[in-house]
């Protein structure tokens, strides 16, 4: 790693979000004390999502409140068992493993969560301490935090990627593709999700890197919209 593998407890994720609080930049956590180095005790849970803004990843929160009741359900055990996708089953002869309500709530009870806009340096944000003192993220940092992705990813015991049907705040849909609508009309926020999370080249990486970290992967499609989880062999 050319940067430290940065996390926050689940449970402290949830406690901090569950009211509807905007997510904070990476540094601005780490001055908090709310973000850490990992210190290698527990699991590692790397959300791979898609920004729904330019300049910060969930400007409205609608992603935040929607990973926040995922996380929960995890935790309180009602999220339900997740088999493997019919594909990965087909191409694995079987071998993919279900993962059950029991070892997700274990999993997640003491472990951590990696996320990209409170685990990575963000230059762009302007962060304050209390005191008004401004706290800086240089690019160089940043440049390291991203070329030590994949190390990330194999250091994670699970991936989500978390794809809710949200709406990207800076980006308008492509009325080439919409046909059906009338080009009159205002044009609409362009809409996220699994779809448009595959058409990214880093959600794309993210997720080639953690399947051909573990042959076979434990791929498991979650109940739609929310998102595909991939889970490490023990």
């Amino acid at each position: 790693m050319l940067y430290p593998m940065h996390v926050m407890r689940v449970s402290a994720f949830i406690e901090r979000y569950k009211d509807g609080r905007k997510l904070e930049a990476h540094q601005q956590l780490v001055h908090e004390g709310a973000v850490v180095e990992w210190d290698g005790s527990a699991d590692v849970v790397f959300i791979s999502h898609e920004w729904v803004g330019h300049s910060h990843c969930d400007p409205e929160g609608e992603q935040t409140r929607q990973l926040v009741a995922t996380l929960e359900k995890m935790l309180d055990g009602t999220f339900g068992t997740i088999e493997s996708s019919i594909m990965m089953q087909l191409s694995f002869s079987g071998k993919c493993p279900t993962v059950t309500p029991s070892d997700l709530a274990s999993s997640l009870e003491t472990g951590w969560l990696w996320l990209d806009y409170i685990s990575v340096p963000q230059p762009l944000a302007n962060t304050f301490t209390s005191e008004g003192e401004e706290l800086s993220a240089d690019l160089s940092a940043l440049h390291r935090a991203v070329l030590s992705i994949p190390a990330y990813i194999e250091t994670a015991s699970m991936l989500v990627v978390f794809t809710p049907n949200c709406e990207h705040v800076d980006r308008l849909e492509n009325p080439t593709r919409l046909s059906f609508v009338d080009q009159s009309t205002k044009p609409q926020r362009a809409a996220t999700n699994h779809r448009s999370w595959r058409l990214r080249g880093w959600c794309r990486v993210e997720f080639f890197i953690f399947a051909l970290w573990c042959v076979p992967p434990r791929t498991s499609q979650l109940p739609p919209p929310t998102s595909q989880l991939l889970h490490l062999p023990p």
